[in-house]
């Protein structure tokens, strides 16, 4: 028997009470609460018609942002800086080895499956229906989208090093795609569980792993580096496993509770939104009671 959308539970009415709804094992779940067209398919900024556009001009900008990455690492052949450029190779092989570029796929993704999810949430509607396999996919894949753009910002202005795109290039490809998601994450009522930045953990270890998979097999950059970033040089292990290490336990959950926090401190306020919308939404939402 396939899983439903879970009945509305209580609504949280101050501030400990939401961590402790926040924290219950039950928000490891990604079948969101109440009802689901209303959920993905509405915003409490812009109409339904506007929410839709929005999100359609955020995945055409999106899959913009993806097209110009990728054409900077067919590099030209008049940069000499660079020994295999030299030679006419280019460095499109080695796009997929930054964690900017799996944060990028990551957000075409969502940005199209969000699209569509709205689209459908705003056609037919059947009482009762249960929440379909992509709400799930949509409310996962921005438990990592938004904290890990801005986590993919921060790191690209202070430890990261340049990669063969250009500056133009790295502002979208990190400041851009930021702002997209930010945007999105403000104008939507989906769920943004602080349990689910699991997922985001996740997230980072497997990239973690990942390096530390690529120097084992002598993999190297275009410029022929034996490492991707100079802050992860697992050829020396004594410094790098500290920072990976802070990064872990303390940037990245510091990360995911400031983005949770966008959210969670307008709920806890609650105030005189609080009757504008809840004719609307269901009460276990997060935002049920908030004006974003």
């Amino acid at each position: 028997m396939r899983p439903t959308s879970r009945p509305p539970e209580a609504e949280p009415r101050t501030c400990r009470e939401l961590c402790a709804a926040e924290l219950a094992c039950s928000r490891l779940s990604l079948v969101p609460d109440g009802k689901w067209h209303t959920v993905f398919g509405t915003s409490a900024l812009m109409s339904n018609c506007s929410f839709l556009l929005l999100r359609i001009l955020n995945a055409v900008f999106m899959l913009s942002i993806l097209y110009l990455s990728l054409a900077t690492y067919i590099v030209d052949s008049r940069d000499k800086r660079n020994s295999m450029v030299a030679r006419g190779n280019s460095c499109i092989g080695y796009w997929p080895i930054t964690i900017g570029n799996w944060i990028l796929c990551v957000n075409v993704v969502y940005m199209l499956t969000a699209a569509y999810t709205t689209f459908s949430a705003q056609g037919e509607q059947i009482p009762g229906k249960e929440a379909p396999l992509y709400t799930r996919i949509v409310m996962l894949l921005q438990s990592i989208s938004l904290p890990g753009s801005f986590f993919g910002l921060a790191l690209q202005w202070s430890l990261l090093r340049e990669s063969p795109s250009g500056t133009g290039v790295q502002f979208l490809t990190h400041g851009g795609n930021f702002v997209l998601v930010l945007v999105d994450a403000i104008a939507n009522r989906q769920p943004f569980y602080l349990l689910h930045g699991l997922y985001f953990v996740i997230f980072c270890v497997l990239y973690m792993l990942w390096t530390l998979l690529y120097h084992a097999l002598g993999g190297v950059t275009c410029g022929g580096e034996g490492r991707i970033y100079r802050f992860l040089d697992w050829g020396k292990p004594e410094l790098t496993a500290p920072v990976v290490v802070i990064l872990m336990l303390a940037a990245v959950p510091i990360l995911y509770c400031s983005c949770w926090c966008l959210f969670g401190m307008r709920r806890c306020r609650g105030g005189s939104s609080k009757s504008e919308t809840q004719s609307t939404m269901p009460k276990g939402n997060l935002y049920g009671s908030v004006r974003i």
